[in-house]
């Protein structure tokens, strides 16, 4: 299952924090940032953070990163780096 986010927060933490918990319904994520001031760079080691918050239910596998309805990227779970256009 996959859970679409949009946040209305420049707070990488924030973020982190909301996608961690909703983790037991979904671990692949759309990201929307068109309501933020961030950017791919600013969320590149999201999915590290996410995954190491404790207690989560399980690992977030992927997240497509969108801002101004475009794919901006997609971070995947074991893979280094941004996959992108």
């Amino acid at each position: 299952m996959v859970e679409v986010f949009t946040p209305q927060t420049d707070s990488v933490r924030r973020i982190v924090g909301t996608l961690a918990s909703k983790l037991p319904q979904a671990d692949r994520f759309v990201l929307v940032l068109s309501y933020t001031h961030l950017d791919i760079q600013d969320v590149a080691q999201i999915l590290p953070r996410i995954n190491h918050v404790p207690g989560i239910p399980r690992i977030a596998q992927e997240i497509t990163v969108v801002k101004n309805e475009r794919i901006i990227g997609r971070l995947e779970w074991g893979t280094i780096g941004i996959m992108g256009d």
